[in-house]
């Protein structure tokens, strides 16, 4: 015995039912009656379930046709000594695009730090941190999974020293509405010293990702 043929789904089982309804159509030629009002309110039924069906394979396609996907790196560098306490400042490449609706948008900015504090006198101490964080559109997002680190260092009995080199990243989910928009990731430095104590921290090659999703 053959196999049975597998199910038909999606856009194939919409074509099926087309057929189907098509070949009503022409029963309805030599119908009467009764039976050509059984047949109508069957009509109208299946043309109903067709559109709504098809209405699904439409936000289907809308939604598959709008997701993309960007990559954008460089090799920029920046560095800053003790003592700093910066505000947040743009940092790497920007990325624009543009949405056919509001979506549900997926950001992601990674780089390389370094961060270095020395204490190598009495009373001195040092704090070397580095954050990375989100733009989007030019304001930063303080809701974004941000990263950050630092290194401290103190002098107790004898000098202190302390150097560390991590991948850094910051990421943002949400939504953003049809349009125009431009993204970039940012960092915020901040090093104190004490009684001589030195700091520095530096950023480099830096990566961002964008995502866009599903309609919101």
């Amino acid at each position: 015995m053959a196999d049975p043929k597998p199910p038909r789904h999606g856009a194939a089982l919409v074509v099926d039912k087309i057929v189907e309804v098509r070949r009503t159509v022409e029963s309805l030629a030599v119908a009467s009656g009764t039976e050509r009002d059984n047949t109508v309110a069957k009509l109208k039924a299946a043309i109903a379930e067709l559109e709504r069906q098809q209405s699904i394979i439409n936000s289907q396609q809308n939604d598959l046709l709008g997701r993309l996907a960007y990559s954008t790196a460089s090799q920029a560098r920046a560095s800053w000594g003790a003592p700093v306490q910066s505000s947040s400042q743009a940092f790497g490449p920007s990325q624009s695009f543009e949405l056919d609706r509001a979506r549900v948008v997926s950001i992601t900015f990674q780089l390389s730090a370094f961060a270095t504090s020395h204490a190598r006198q009495g009373g001195a101490s040092a704090n070397s941190w580095l954050s990375s964080q989100i733009r989007v559109d030019g304001t930063l997002q303080n809701f974004a999974s941000q990263g950050s680190f630092g290194v401290v260092a103190s002098y107790s009995g004898g000098p202190d020293s302390g150097s560390v080199s991590v991948g850094l990243s910051a990421r943002w989910l949400g939504i953003l509405p049809a349009g125009a928009h431009v993204v970039q990731g940012a960092l915020s430095p901040s090093i104190s010293v004490t009684g001589g104590g030195s700091g520095y921290v530096e950023a480099t090659n830096p990566h961002l990702f964008v995502d866009v999703l599903q309609p919101a």
